[in-house]
């Protein structure tokens, strides 16, 4: 279960693969979801999957920036997607 920006209680679909970090957005409104060799981005209010992203390499960090990017280092390099 998660909860919502609004504080309701929902639950998310399966993912694939161990999940190895969870890290939410400051406004609470998306999670990153690191399982695997993969990473699902959850828009929480909506309960649904808005992207997904397969990054070469191992998965290292996960982070957020405030005006809604998100980095992510695999070992190699960080790539920065703009949702």
């Amino acid at each position: 279960m998660t909860v919502s920006s609004t504080g309701t209680a929902r639950e998310l679909g399966t993912v694939t693969g161990f999940v190895t970090s969870i890290v939410p957005t400051a406004d609470g409104k998306r999670l990153a979801i690191v399982h695997g060799d993969s990473i699902s981005v959850w828009d929480l209010d909506r309960g649904q999957v808005m992207m997904a992203v397969n990054p070469a390499g191992r998965l290292a960090r996960v982070a957020w920036s405030r005006d809604g990017r998100l980095a992510v280092a695999n070992g190699l390099a960080v790539a920065v997607w703009r949702l």
